[in-house]
């Protein structure tokens, strides 16, 4: 059985493992290579919303194999139960006080389910080799013509509004993204800007990027006058869409959204569950743009921090999915090294040719990292 938990076994479960030989999970390995040798996992996430996103990273993981988790949810954590509930998965959920009776039956089921599904995607395996070739061939093209529509989505080309400028990098793992960025000019000088993260991978990710970029509010006009939305209130707004649609694959997502004045450098901007955006400052100072917001898609009422921050020029702001995140922060020598860190690296570097780099640094990530995940950068420059 594979621990994946904060620390080592916590000590109210043991009494409910000892048919089991425990292994702990290896940060620096492959998720699906561990899972694959133990077939059963013991989950117990902490109350981060950093955790749940890797939760669900998890569960999408879990669909992609044959093995089966038990996870133990924390008391009290309303977020999790509601995310879980509304998923197919192949996972058992209890509550940490679960009695150790209980937790037994629930691995003894999980390890009977691991073995119907094994035997099940050996069955799958091999009635797939009868297909075609032809067959395959048109399964290809089909996702090529979904990977350009989705590119189709993008911003073709970006806006340079008084001395800001854009540059972005999306590198998706397969031929559609679950990841998603726009820029979009409101007015004359204010720009919204946003990263957005679908949990999950292939066709159900991708067409969730697609829904939020139809969905997500950035102005209200009315007549002949208009309205910026405040970025909290555009997450809001958009994490109600998603969970009244009741999706039951990959129905959750995490975002950070900006708007920026460009004739006073005001940055506003709101983050739901997604890795924190850094600010390079001109001074060679890192600072990390936190703010409070769950996953988007889970909770109808949940709320996002609304926060402001003074721009000023020669600053970088550089806003990026957890794909590209592990990805630059693993290097070949198979060390980890801290994401502020590595980008210190590039202060004052031309922002072309920060891309570059973070492109070429992504790709001589270990193969079983930058696989993995879709990897998105946005970097935004204040001139002047």
């Amino acid at each position: 059985m594979l621990w994946i938990g904060p620390g080592p076994v916590s000590a109210g479960v043991f009494p409910a493992l000892t048919d089991w030989r425990i292994s702990i999970l290896d940060p620096n390995q492959p998720l699906e290579r561990q899972l694959r040798r133990t077939g059963v996992a013991l989950v117990c996430p902490s109350v981060a919303s950093g955790d749940l996103r890797l939760l669900g990273k998890l569960i999408d993981v879990l669909e992609h194999s044959s093995a089966v988790a038990v996870i133990l949810i924390p008391p009290g954590q309303t977020q999790t139960w509601s995310m879980l509930s509304n998923r197919v998965g192949q996972y058992i959920a209890l509550s940490q006080d679960a009695p150790y009776g209980e937790l037994q039956m629930a691995l003894r089921a999980a390890g009977t389910f691991q073995h119907v599904i094994q035997n099940l995607q050996e069955e799958l395996a091999t009635s797939q080799q009868r297909y075609s070739r032809p067959a395959t061939e048109g399964f290809d093209e089909q996702m090529r013509m979904a990977a350009r529509l989705q590119h189709d989505f993008l911003p073709r080309r970006l806006p340079e509004v008084g001395p800001v400028r854009f540059g972005a990098l999306y590198r998706p793992a397969d031929w559609v993204s679950g990841d998603l960025y726009d820029v979009v000019r409101l007015d004359e000088m204010n720009v919204g800007f946003y990263v957005a993260d679908a949990v999950g991978h292939g066709l159900a990710a991708a067409l969730l990027t697609i829904f939020i970029k139809k969905a997500i509010q950035a102005k209200r006009i009315s007549g002949n006058e208009y309205e910026i939305i405040p970025p909290n209130v555009s997450l809001e707004l958009l994490n109600r869409d998603i969970c009244e649609q009741s999706l039951s694959s990959c129905q959750f997502c995490t975002a950070v959204y900006c708007v920026i004045d460009c004739s006073t450098m005001r940055l506003l901007y709101s983050r739901g569950g997604h890795p924190e955006p850094l600010l390079l400052r001109g001074d060679g100072s890192v600072v990390s743009l936190g703010g409070e917001g769950g996953l988007l898609g889970i909770i109808p009422e949940q709320t996002y921090e609304l926060l402001e921050l003074q721009l000023r020029p020669g600053d970088r702001l550089v806003v990026f999915s957890d794909g590209a995140q592990e990805a630059l922060s693993r290097w070949p020598d198979g060390k980890v090294k801290d994401i502020a860190q590595v980008m210190r690296h590039w202060i004052g570097v031309p922002r072309d040719q920060v891309l570059l780099e973070i492109n070429q640094r992504i790709e001589q990530a270990p193969t079983e990292v930058c696989g993995l995940d879709d990897a998105t950068v946005l970097v935004v420059d204040i001139g002047g």
